[in-house]
């Protein structure tokens, strides 16, 4: 992935890789990768070595993807943590998966993060090729460590851009957590191995999505069920989207009402997309509206669906 990403610095490095929704600042892949290297100096005095486990609890923010080129550059395993998970989650999660450091936010610290160590008497186990560890509660309610390689990296995200019809052209909304399986797969890994641009946003309030995603001209919006279901409730004279083309919803089932509303509302309809933190992708519904025929689709390209049993 990181010879992917540097591929693509070296073919345009004042390209535009993210963008902050609220101040419009660009940073170019450039300086995302310059960023990164100053993160993966700062590790690797820390004491962290290969292999070791590293969390990152940040917002969507330019430092969280460049703590994950990081990690990469220095062949570690990232753990993302979600942006607002309390202190004592934080905690049981450090202690469970024997995590050697966690990236978080400082704005004391010079580049607004920090780096805290930990010292561990029995490393974590994980495989050689291990790159990112999920984190989900799973049906138990009990963490779990799901891990995935660079190759599975990979491989969902052509999964997903050649599904979704996804290229370098096109503008990302991103205000779904980057720390969550679906917003890794479908903003961060796009990013870096395809040069999709992302729009970063930690906002799901209807009327400040529906603005940022008109004012920086973003053509694709990933949302959840929630957030859609929000937008089809506003009036019909309270805005609408000019730019966007492809409305992605998943992380739960939509429901039929929602996507009615919202075709009603915006004229366009909502592609469900449904997936597993275990396996990535696995259906996504190309026309639109599926939901309301009581279906999510078809298998994405590069995945197989077989049925077992009677």
């Amino acid at each position: 992935m990181l010879e992917q990403f540097i591929q693509l610095v070296e073919s345009d490095p004042q390209a535009v890789a993210l963008v902050d929704g609220r101040t419009g600042w660009r940073t170019t892949r450039l300086a995302l990768l310059e960023r990164a290297r100053a993160i993966a100096t700062d590790l690797a005095t820390s004491g962290v070595v290969r292999k070791d486990l590293v969390a990152i609890k940040l917002p969507n923010s330019v430092e969280f993807i460049a703590a994950f080129i990081a990690v990469l550059m220095n062949q570690l395993v990232a753990v993302p943590i979600d942006r607002d998970a309390p202190e004592t989650e934080v905690a049981n999660i450090l202690a469970h998966f024997g995590i050697s450091a966690l990236i978080y936010r400082d704005e004391r610290a010079e580049g607004g993060i920090a780096i805290s160590t930990r010292t561990i008497t029995t490393p974590a186990a994980t495989p050689a090729a291990a790159r990112l560890l999920k984190l989900t509660s799973g049906s138990t309610g009990r963490p779990k460590g799901i891990v995935t390689s660079e190759a599975n990296l990979i491989a969902d995200c052509d999964s997903i851009v050649a599904t979704m019809e996804i290229g370098p052209d096109d503008l990302n909304f991103g205000a779904i957590p980057f720390s969550h399986s679906y917003g890794f797969s479908n903003l961060v890994t796009p990013l870096l191995l395809r040069g999709t641009a992302v729009v970063i946003s930690n906002d799901y309030l209807p009327s400040t999505i529906t603005d940022l995603c008109n004012r920086h001209r973003c053509t694709v919006l990933p949302g959840i069920p929630m957030i859609f279901e929000h937008l089809a409730s506003l009036p019909a004279d309270d805005g609408s989207f000019e730019s966007v083309v492809k409305f992605i919803s998943a992380g739960a089932p939509l429901p039929a009402s929602a996507s009615r509303r919202f075709r009603e509302r915006y004229g366009h309809d909502i592609h469900t997309f449904y997936g597993c933190s275990e396996c990535g992708g696995i259906a996504y519904d190309r026309e639109g509206a599926a939901v309301e025929h009581g279906t999510v689709g078809g298998a994405m390209d590069q995945v197989d669906l077989t049925t077992e049993g009677g």
